[in-house]
This record gives structure tokens, C-alpha cells and sequence, in this order.
């Protein structure tokens, strides 16, 4: 069996991130807040649900609030990110897409559960079914963007500096 090196050339495909910070893409950094709030978003929607009331409905609202307003940052540098790989018609592009199109219909789910909320007060029962629903369905659709994020980092080494002989264990 032959052992592939795992030092990157600059043949092998790699493309650096267009915003770094330190030598470290921007975009991947700044994926951790949105998604952390959206997971905890979920989570405290399950405690309001179990629980019944405040102050459980109105930590689940800020936290959507957050992770929706985090997510813009996060998609513009993305988006820079994303438009590199068009204009160097890299193979993963296709695999981008799909990133960006689940990403970006994760955020729209959790915007509409954030909007039918309308507020940090409790929700009726149809309310709470309705915007559980679609912060659950966000939650999943964000983990196969999540998914297809690092599909692109570790196969289509998207993100990586080609020219660091220290990016690979």
C-alpha cells in the first residue's frame, strides 16, 4: 500500500482562504458563534417546551437573534470565499454550492422561527409547534452544510494555505 504525502504542493489543489486572520481563514472561524447559538437555540426551545415558560422563551429568542445576526458576517466572508473558487473553476465548486445553498436555507428557517416568534414572551401552542419545527429543521439542514463545509476543507482543501508544509499532521 502506498503512503501518500500529505505535505501539500502546489500542484495538489489547495486554495488559500481570500480573508485569513493570522494565517487562518476567516470564514471558518467565524462558523463556530451562528452555529453554537442555532444548537443552543434548539436546545433551550426543547427546555421552554418541557418546562413551559419563562425564562426559557425568551433565551431561545435571543439566542436565534444572535445566531441570525452572526450568520451575516459569517456569509459574506463565506461568500468571498465562495466566489474564489467560481473564478478558479476549482473541482469543488459544486460541493460549494450545495455548502452555500444548505447554509443559507438553515439561516432562512431560523429567521422564520425568529419572526414567528415575535418576541422573548411565551408562545401559543401552534406558535411553539410551528417555530420548533423550523429552528429542528434549520438545526438539521445546518449539520449537511456543516458537513459539506468540511467536505471542502479536508477533500477539496478549500481554505488551506498550499504553500504551509505545517497545515497537515
Amino acid at each position: 500500500m502506498e503512503m501518500k504525502s500529505r505535505i501539500p504542493t502546489r500542484t495538489d489543489g489547495a486554495m488559500r482562504a481570500r480573508v485569513t486572520v493570522l494565517g487562518h481563514p476567516l470564514h471558518a472561524i467565524l462558523t463556530d458563534f451562528p452555529l453554537c447559538c442555532f444548537t443552543l437555540a434548539v436546545i433551550w426551545n426543547i427546555v421552554a417546551l418541557a418546562a413551559g415558560g419563562q425564562p426559557w422563551y425568551a433565551i431561545t429568542f435571543w439566542t436565534l437573534l444572535a445566531g441570525v445576526v452572526l450568520s451575516v458576517p459569517t456569509a459574506l466572508v463565506g461568500l468571498l470565499d465562495y466566489l474564489k473558487v467560481l473564478q478558479n473553476q476549482h473541482p469543488g465548486g459544486r460541493t460549494a454550492t450545495y455548502h452555500l445553498l444548505a447554509n443559507g436555507t438553515a439561516v432562512v428557517l431560523f429567521l422564520l422561527s425568529l419572526v414567528l416568534r415575535g418576541g422573548p414572551e411565551p408562545l401559543g401552542s401552534v406558535a411553539r409547534a410551528w417555530t420548533f419545527m423550523l429552528a429542528a429543521g434549520g438545526l438539521g439542514i445546518l449539520t449537511v452544510g456543516g458537513y459539506l463545509g468540511g467536505k471542502l476543507v479536508y477533500d477539496y482543501r478549500i481554505g488551506v494555505n498550499p504553500f504551509d508544509e505545517n497545515d497537515c499532521v
